[in-house]
């Protein structure tokens, strides 16, 4: 039986505490060579519209440990604009009458590997936030200092939510301070915060003001340009970037212990000569520093799954800075959240039943 869940399905069956469970696994497995992905490749198509141009994204991985294989596939049309003196990465939604797109067109298809047979497909809105919050709480685990209790976040969207209730499961947070370039945005997310946590949760006016004293720092923003500068970094601080632009390159040589998420990243396919000057992410973004590399040699830093093996310690003594760098998604993070919100929701009658008969099929020769 194959199951059809929303992002509304996922949100009943799957807690946060479940989805770090579940990536703790995966990742531990990984890390002992148990576990493995295909690294995503985007296609990257130009639109009519000037500056416009479709993606189509996929990426897998298999767990044996869980039992699952995933494949999530993502369809956007991507825009860069400059926002408040920033380039930011945005997607297309289905307000714009010239273009109509949903903002979120991803799926994750998730296989049973003893039968190999398809168990689940849902939309990936939900689980997609969640795998990321998860995975930087399980850095901020083996990699933080056991008594951090102030956190410090960059982003105040539907990421950054995710991000701080992630955080709270792992580390006794008694403190947040936030940042984003919109006032009313991060006044509201800190309101959020104190309703939603009990927590007390302070919006900064200043970038500077969500560091100071703080024990963890966490980039999850939509930027291309660094919100994060090396002058800022402090003994013993844990700093988390959920995109590689979103931290200076000086932050990584700076730290003690740096870690990817893995070695092998994301790999464009542009079509059109124009496309890798059109599109910033070639430059200023994530591809340039994906295939210049410059200083990032994504081939010399651990990753997080051989400190969560216990390969390689996480840091070796409380005054280390600490990075994680999500580099890349991988397929993993979907096939374990995946799983864990398939078992769940078959046991509570949550979702749609698909008949068979729509997936399987009879071997021709």
């Amino acid at each position: 039986m194959a199951l059809m869940l929303t992002n509304q399905d996922v949100e009943k069956s799957l807690s946060m505490a479940r989805c770090i469970e579940v990536l703790e696994i995966a990742y531990r497995e990984l890390g002992h060579g148990r576990a493995t992905n295909i690294p995503r490749c985007d296609i990257l198509s130009p639109m009519p519209q000037e500056g416009t141009y479709h993606a189509l994204k996929s990426m897998s991985g298999s767990v044996p440990a869980l039992g699952a294989a995933a494949v999530r596939l993502d369809s956007d049309l991507l825009r860069w604009p400059m926002i408040d003196g920033k380039r930011r990465r945005l997607k297309v939604a289905a307000v714009d009458s010239k273009l109509r797109i949903a903002k979120e067109n991803g799926l994750v298809l998730v296989y049973h590997l003893e039968t190999g047979e398809p168990v689940a497909l849902m939309q990936d809105g939900s689980i997609q936030r969640m795998r990321v919050a998860g995975t930087a709480a399980l850095a901020a685990k083996y990699l933080s200092r056991p008594e951090s209790s102030v956190l410090g976040i960059f982003g105040s969207g539907w990421q950054a939510r995710s991000q701080v209730e992630a955080l709270l499961h792992v580390r006794p947070i008694k403190q947040i301070k936030v940042f984003s370039p919109n006032k009313e945005h991060r006044t509201g997310f800190a309101t959020w915060v104190r309703e939603k946590f009990n927590k007390d949760c302070v919006a900064v006016d200043e970038p500077e003001g969500v560091v100071r004293s703080a024990d963890i720092v966490l980039c999850i923003t939509n930027s291309m340009d660094p919100v994060f500068l090396e002058r800022w970094i402090t003994p013993g601080l844990h700093i988390s970037a959920g995109r590689n632009g979103e931290i200076e390159e000086g932050v990584i040589s700076r730290s003690d212990r740096v870690f990817i998420n893995w070695k092998e990243v994301a790999i464009p396919y542009p079509i059109g000569e124009k496309a890798r000057e059109e599109i910033p992410e070639f430059t200023i973004g994530d591809y340039g520093r994906m295939l210049s590399r410059g200083a990032l040699k994504w081939e010399e830093y651990p990753l997080l799954s051989d400190a969560v093996a216990g390969k390689v310690p996480g840091r070796k003594a409380p005054s280390d800075v600490t990075c994680f760098l999500s580099n890349i998604g991988i397929g993993i993070q979907f096939a374990a959240a995946g799983w864990a919100a398939y078992e769940a929701a078959r046991k509570n009658g949550v979702g749609t039943v698909i008949p068979d008969s729509w997936f399987l099929q009879e071997a021709t020769v």
